[in-house]
């Protein structure tokens, strides 16, 4: 039995929390007695043996003890010590007991700022001492409260006083100033923590702010080698040939000159999140994926390269062809599928990826040591050499440029027509395009809430007519991974 509140028994008063089960009440009370009890009392269940409380010592598993609460409590400080009394009583007159008065509150106030002054340069070091060694963490919410006991000083003072103190002010301001800074700092540790953990782990270790990183011929031999295969057409005989050829010439091999590998935080961050984004909404909505089924000699290169893809996603490796003045933007800021496409353009304003470097290579013109070959690209010329190339002496001539891309597929629709309304080559009666300006792919069939599907592929065929392609209507589910420069050659 405990008492949820004061009461007398037995003639001893019990206080709130109190244990009627103890020897200094007689022992336990008989059921008799606990029938005639109309007191305020809580029926407790404990096993002795169960545990200890560590404030009382009792072995019971439950029991009440007082929460703490506020209490006001007078407390007197002196103002008046015996030196300044035995000054007072030694002034003759009034008015010199009440000059007497002023100076020695005068020195008391005095030395009341002094104190505030020195624990104000004490927190403004604590502050710089957190600054250096990097212990943010939740000190804001102490430095919160350090400024806001600084206020209450400052409005105590100045209206008491009915004065400005400039000097508690200027350490608000200061403090207001280091707050910021260290709340700042604290925003910014999260955010590279957040990337450090997302960050492959196989990606240099350099903190100089480059966006791409040179592979070595030695170090980095197997991931050349890799890169040189993606390089391998399954048609060399349809190089230069096609629609979408934009310099033609005669060649039958594309060979590996140089490679870099991406490591552009921001845009791998934004990529990460839509990929973890699909693979929930496959796995939450029991949606059945099916396999790209990607090109055997093209997959079989990408799976030597480093890290793991994401199978439950359909995350793959694929190829993206373009012109010299294009890298510089793709590797700063990824694909803009707002800008892709154009008249021309089988499937609207969206982005084209193949996986076989034949049909990339259809959209490559050559960077020389000069400049591109178009005359309009010559002013972004000097800004990829100096990317990629430590001097102009470096640059290997003649060139052209292939991005190796990681790609999340998740649920993609099929097609063989370029069509607007182009049908879904798995389910006939329904479109593959949301709308006709094809911003957008159609929904899957059969799910409620809809879902759209995550990405195309335009199988040979029909309008295709030499190489399948994939196509991306979102920048996000695609990263830049690799650049690589190559030769055409006989």
């Amino acid at each position: 039995l405990v008492a949820h509140s004061d009461f007398v028994l037995q003639g001893v008063s019990l206080k709130k929390g109190a244990y009627i089960h103890s020897p200094k009440y007689g022992g336990p009370l008989s059921s008799a007695d606990l029938a005639a009890l109309t007191l305020p009392l809580d029926l407790v269940f404990h096993d002795a043996l169960r545990d200890t409380c560590r404030i009382c010592g009792h072995e019971y598993k439950y029991h009440y003890h007082d929460e703490v609460k506020w209490v006001q409590e007078q407390v007197e400080e002196k103002l008046v010590d015996e030196a300044m009394k035995a000054r007072f009583q030694k002034a003759s007159g009034l008015a010199q007991q009440k000059e007497v008065l002023q100076r020695n509150f005068g020195e008391k106030l005095r030395e009341s700022q002094e104190k505030r002054q020195v624990l104000a340069a004490q927190l403004l070091s604590s502050i710089d001492k957190f600054q250096q060694l990097g212990m943010n963490r939740d000190f804001v919410k102490m430095l919160h409260t350090q400024r806001d006991l600084m206020v209450q000083h400052l409005e105590a003072y100045e209206s008491g006083k009915g004065e400005r103190n400039d000097e508690l002010r200027n350490t608000l301001t200061e403090i207001d100033r280091k707050l910021k800074l260290v709340e700042e700092s604290t925003r910014q540790g999260a955010v590279r923590r957040a990337q450090e953990a997302i960050r492959p782990k196989y990606w240099s270790a350099a903190s100089d702010g480059s966006l791409v990183k040179r592979l070595d011929q030695t170090i980095d031999k197997d991931i050349r080698s890799a890169l040189a295969e993606m390089l391998c057409t399954d048609h060399p005989e349809w190089l230069g040939q096609g629609r979408d050829v934009r310099q033609k010439e005669a060649y039958t091999k594309l060979c590996l000159v140089d490679a870099w590998r991406i490591e552009n935080m921001d845009i791998y961050r934004r990529y990460d999140q839509e990929k973890r984004r699909i693979k929930g909404e496959i796995d939450t909505r029991s949606i059945v994926i099916d396999t790209p089924n990607i090109r055997p000699s093209l997959h079989a290169s990408s799976v030597k390269l480093p890290g793991d893809l994401l199978e439950g996603a359909n995350e793959v490796r694929v190829l993206h062809g373009t012109k010299p003045s294009h890298v510089i933007p793709i590797i700063y800021d990824g694909f803009n599928e707002r800008v892709s496409g154009g008249p021309r353009s089988y499937f609207g304003q969206t982005l084209y990826f193949a996986e076989d470097a034949g049909k990339c290579d259809q959209y490559c013109t050559a960077d020389c040591k000069e400049g591109p070959v178009e005359k309009s690209d010559a002013n972004d010329a000097k800004m990829l050499h100096e990317m990629l190339y430590a001097s102009s002496s470096e640059h290997p001539g003649e060139v052209f440029y292939m991005f190796v891309c990681l790609h999340v597929m998740g649920k993609f629709v099929r097609t063989k027509s370029k069509e607007p309304d182009a049908p879904n080559l798995d389910h006939p009666d329904y479109h593959v395009w949301a709308n006709p300006q094809r911003r957008e792919f159609a929904c899957i069939p059969g799910l409620k809430p809809a879902v759209h599907y995550h990405s195309l592929i335009a199988e040979v065929g029909e309008d295709i007519l030499r190489y399948r392609e994939i196509v991306q209507s979102r920048a996000e589910r695609v990263y830049p991974e690799y650049l690589i420069a190559y030769r055409r050659s006989m």
